[in-house]
């Protein structure tokens, strides 16, 4: 739900409008959408959406993309496979095999349907392309894996960061392992370089600002890693990327390998040092930098990908026992990779499936929310993980409301690219701590509503005075927020340390328009997040603002009364990277052309 909200209010307020990037102020206190996860993933729902003649909706171009990057991927894993030097009877079993992976981390079903990672099995697929493009083009150096380094390497950047970081490490440790050449040759390694330059021209729209505003990012969330003969452990088992008794089986298979590198195939000592050298190389980078965003994301992230690679030895040895037999070798090749496939593939197919509507309690909470949530407001659920979920029947109540009610909520999603990490985790932690400091928390980030899920977490919020039930059914109540008397209220998002009186009156996502009325001058805080492209106007004269404690948008309030108008002006550090990614376009297109005359033969 939470890519779904990001993905329609990118096509319907950005794209439609002709904007790149822009302000999303559906989770948190609001953030520029496309600063630091790019916007590929929404293009391509708009591209789906536009092949379709605009027939599909938003959430029906997210299941062709969700189901189409699952069904694509063994696909680009015959091109990874082929890349590495296996044969096509080899290439085409290992594309069976890669539906033996499952991590809940990126690439596998439960990935995609379970934890929701739908970028993430989309990168996959590019992830594959590109190295197995730089592998090409570093054997023979043609001119068309330039280009497919550049094109995919684009697309990858743009739309999922942390898969480039993953090939960044996979590259490092096979392209040595595959290219040992006779003698030293700059020619590849030069247009592996342009390639690279190509990539990032491309994505010059996106990179230029994402490098100037980088310091912006916030937190790094992922999951714990557990020491390593824990993780070891975990995948003999079956409990963890693969199911039981196939560890063991890519075990025989990577022991086949080792048997082919001593007959000279390169690509054999590959697939086996590949995965065993990534997990060694990250766990070294833990150990020595424990606390980086990128060693963090490394193993649990690209462990998926470095499956299916681990998945090659056992291809290219089925692929050799039944080489000598033809088509009946084909067919026993095929129906030995179905019967190691089967058993796994029909456990994992139960987590594919559309999820079952909302439960009447939380549908009616959204439509409470839907009129009751004043423009330019916002929500928030009172997560209190699991009973929220069971009782809501879907996976993540807080995004469901924000997708069915279409009001903000201060539930945060992709928390990296907001510094605003107070309210953004405070929905996590309301229950925790007295409702009466909630209640003084909650309006100061501009939540008009609080959504319940339980009784306990009702009654929990009940025992301050500035809550008061709105509306109750099925087990789930809203909750209406009270300012403190004498102080602006909630849904005028202007916070003050002393006595004051706000209203808002305009509540577009770029430009607010509050009217406030001070007895005296004093600091203030408008509920949204602290940017650079933010500039706010007191009775049409500019004042300076900046990030208070908490990352909402601090300013000084003078006596009497005001219109603050706070506006979100577009980053001229987009226009720079545009020209660049133009400018490459223009190139790119006049070297295209150039081919078709003749060319150096590392070229051609």
């Amino acid at each position: 739900m939470a890519h779904l909200v990001r993905t329609q209010w990118g096509i319907d307020h950005l794209l439609l409008h002709g904007h790149l990037d822009g302000w999303l102020p559906s989770f948190a206190v609001g953030y520029q959408e496309f600063l630091f996860n790019g916007p590929g993933f929404t293009w391509l729902a708009a591209a789906v959406r536009l092949l379709t003649f605009g027939l599909l909706s938003n959430a029906g171009s997210l299941k062709v993309i969700t189901v189409a990057s699952v069904a694509l991927l063994p696909l680009a894993v015959v091109y990874l496979a082929r890349s590495f030097g296996l044969t096509r009877r080899a290439a085409g079993i290992a594309a069976l095999l890669s539906l033996l992976v499952n991590s809940p981390f990126g690439v596998g079903l439960t990935s995609v349907f379970g934890t929701g990672l739908l970028p993430d099995e989309v990168g996959a697929g590019l992830s594959c392309l590109v190295i197995g493009a730089c592998m090409r083009l570093l054997q023979d150096g043609r001119v068309r894996h330039v280009v497919l380094v550049g094109l995919a390497a684009a697309a990858l950047a743009v739309t999922h960061l942390i898969s480039v970081m993953i090939v960044g490490l996979l590259l490092v440790i096979t392209l040595p392992l595959l290219w040992v050449p006779d003698r030293p040759r700059w020619e590849p390694i030069r247009g592996l370089l342009i390639g690279a330059g190509l990539a990032a021209g491309l994505a010059g729209f996106w990179l230029v600002p994402f490098l100037v505003h980088h310091s912006m990012h916030g937190p790094v969330t992922t999951w714990g890693t557990p020491p390593l003969l824990g993780r070891l452990g975990d995948i003999m088992k079956g409990s963890f990327v693969v199911r039981p008794h196939i560890a063991a089986l890519l075990l025989v298979g990577a022991g086949a390998a080792v048997v082919r590198a001593t007959r000279g195939q390169r690509w054999g000592a590959a697939v086996v040092l590949v995965p065993a050298v990534y997990i060694a190389a990250d766990r070294l980078a833990l150990h020595r930098f424990p606390g980086n965003s990128v060693t963090l994301q490394l193993e649990n992230r690209g462990i998926g990908l470095v499956a299916v690679i681990a998945t090659f030895g056992l291809a290219a040895g089925l692929a050799w026992a039944t080489r000598r037999a033809g088509l009946a070798g084909d067919a026993v090749a095929i129906v030995a990779t179905i019967a190691v496939v089967a058993p796994s593939l029909s456990a994992y197919r139960q987590v594919a499936q559309q999820r079952a509507p909302g439960s009447a309690g939380i549908a009616g909470a959204a439509r409470f929310l839907r009129q009751a949530v004043p423009a330019g407001a916002r929500f928030t659920e009172a997560r209190q993980f699991p009973l929220d979920q069971e009782s809501a029947g879907v996976s993540h109540p807080d995004f469901w409301l924000a997708w069915e009610s279409g009001r903000p909520t201060l539930n945060e999603f992709n928390v990296e690219a907001t510094q605003a990490i107070a309210p953004a985790f405070l929905s996590d932690n309301l229950l925790s701590r007295p409702a009466a400091v909630d209640a003084a928390e909650l309006a100061r980030y501009g939540v008009a509503d609080v959504v319940t899920g339980t009784p306990s977490a009702t009654a929990h919020l009940l025992e301050s005075d500035r809550f008061t039930v709105a509306w109750s059914g099925d087990g789930w109540s809203v909750l209406a927020v009270a300012g403190t008397p004498g102080y602006p209220e909630p849904a005028s998002l202007v916070a003050t340390g002393g006595p004051a009186a706000a209203h808002l009156v305009r509540a577009d996502p770029d430009h607010l328009r509050v009217m406030v009325t001070s007895p005296g001058p004093q600091r203030a805080t408008l509920a949204v997040g602290w940017a650079p492209q933010w500039h706010l106007d007191v009775d049409g004269r500019r004042v300076p603002i900046s990030a208070d404690r908490d990352g909402l948008i601090s300013f000084n309030l003078p006596a009497g009364t005001s219109l603050l108008s706070a506006d979100y002006a577009g980053d001229p550090w987009a226009g720079v990277g545009l020209l660049v990614s133009l400018l490459t376009l223009v190139l790119l297109a006049g070297f295209l052309l150039a081919t078709r005359r003749r060319l150096p033969s590392w070229w051609s």
